[in-house]
């Protein structure tokens, strides 16, 4: 176990990456949405007045990220930075959940900070910080920073509560974006460099989640709905002049 002064530490470089972010990123509560941002505005209308809209096959599959939306909406109305707001917080909290993950995989305070640090402000982590739309892109990281930190240790054994916990995830991963598909891989990562119990529960883990996204492929094809790396703009609203539709729904 950590002892409480590494505690401290990690808290206060958590703290510290929260703020290097919130700093960086503050202005985007003043910009307004964006392209298929009000694709996504109109999802959530029609969620909220219908609300088995969000388990319909048909288009992008994605109702955990929809009903932040819908919240944001109940909250925040038509008033864009709420919405700007919880994607900040989201990225935020990703990036500070990082910190725990790199830690629980081994590294040290100091690169698992960097690391965290360097994601937080890197370019190539704006979008999720600035767009609405890749809000599921957010949530599905956190949800397989989860499945990380719920992974037993080598000197852990796989409880019941902690497999529930971990199945869980995975459920609420494939309710955020169809890239969960990718999640059997991240459990064959976690049996690498184990014993051979460990390996088996990594292969367990995999096979079992192969299967349901075998499954989940093919409701998607057999009901002509997106697939994972596939576009969803062709059904985005246009204006007339060709560009994105800027009306609120």
């Amino acid at each position: 176990m950590m002892p409480a002064s590494g505690r401290v530490w990690v808290f206060v470089s958590a703290a510290l990456i929260a703020a290097a972010a919130a700093c960086l990123y503050a202005p985007v509560v003043r910009f307004e949405l964006t392209g298929d941002d009000y694709q996504l505005m109109q999802g959530a209308k029609m969620a909220s007045h219908s609300p088995s809209a969000l388990l319909s096959a048909k288009g992008p599959f994605r109702p955990l990220m929809v009903a932040t939306l819908m919240t944001d909406r109940a909250v925040w109305h038509h008033r864009p930075a709420g919405y700007h707001l919880t994607n900040l917080a989201l990225h935020i909290a990703t990036g500070t959940a990082l910190l725990a993950v790199a830690l629980q995989l081994g590294l040290g305070l100091g690169p698992a900070a960097a690391l965290s640090l360097l994601w937080a402000l890197s370019p190539f982590a704006v979008e999720s910080a600035v767009w609405v739309s890749a809000r599921s892109d957010t949530l599905l990281a956190v949800c397989w920073f989860l499945i990380i930190l719920f992974w037993p240790r080598s000197d852990r054994a796989l409880t019941v509560p902690r497999a529930l916990a971990i199945s869980t995830v995975v459920v609420a991963a494939a309710l955020t974006k169809e890239s969960w598909v990718a999640t059997p891989i991240l459990f064959l990562g976690l049996g690498l460099r184990g014993d051979g119990s460990r390996v088996r529960r990594s292969l367990l883990a995999a096979a079992g989640s192969t299967a349901a996204a075998l499954v989940y492929l093919a409701v998607r094809v057999a009901t002509g709905s997106t697939l994972p790396g596939t576009s969803s703009s062709a059904v985005t609203p246009r204006s007339p002049s060709g560009g994105r539709s800027r009306c609120w729904p």
